[in-house]
């Protein structure tokens, strides 16, 4: 077993990168966790070489259809012992700005506009629905790194139907920072 740390850069935040990244870790049998920093996003994987290297390439040939990867640096691998069979996605952490790639607001996608055009459905017409695909990125940013606390949705606590979709690594809205309805936007 290996632990490695990677750093990527680029268009990585908003776009659905750290819940991507955690469904191919759990899909490939790698822990570890991941975090967004203020001009990057940091990851650590523990698994096998084949494992980790197996997550990198589903990543390269299936990035999140908002991102755009310019680098990944390997930071540090050290022999591992870790049990830990889960991968989590970390809070935050601010540092000094590099670089810094905030993403443009981005239309609504074809699944959000089916939600607002069903009348079943509990977004029905509601004018905000986005999800990890589709909404405002840079007109909501107010610091990095990107996370709902530094957007102008940090007063608008999620309601329990929200944050379901929020905490599940399954749906798309999983760790869409823009996520609201009717009852909680």
């Amino acid at each position: 077993m290996l632990t490695r740390t990677y750093d990527f850069v680029g268009i990585i935040q908003g776009v659905g990168f750290r819940p991507c990244i955690c469904r191919l870790a759990q899909e490939h049998g790698v822990s570890g966790w991941i975090q967004n920093r203020s001009g990057s996003v940091r990851a650590e994987f523990t698994g096998s070489p084949e494992q980790i290297d197996k997550v990198l390439a589903s990543l390269q040939a299936n990035p999140p259809t908002l991102s755009r990867i310019d680098d990944i640096s390997l930071l540090s691998e050290k022999e591992s012992d870790a049990v830990d069979a889960e991968f989590r996605i970390l809070e935050g952490l601010a540092e000094d700005s590099r670089n810094v790639m905030i993403p443009a607001d981005v239309a609504m996608c074809a699944d959000c506009s089916r939600e607002v055009t069903d009348p079943t459905d509990r977004r029905f017409r509601y004018p905000f629905t986005t999800c990890v695909n589709c909404g405002p990125r840079y007109t909501v940013i107010t610091g990095m790194p990107y996370e709902r606390n530094n957007t102008t949705m940090t007063d608008f606590p999620l309601c329990p139907d929200c944050k379901a979709e929020y905490t599940n690594p399954a749906d798309r809205r999983f760790h869409a920072e823009t996520t609201c309805c009717p009852a909680c936007g």
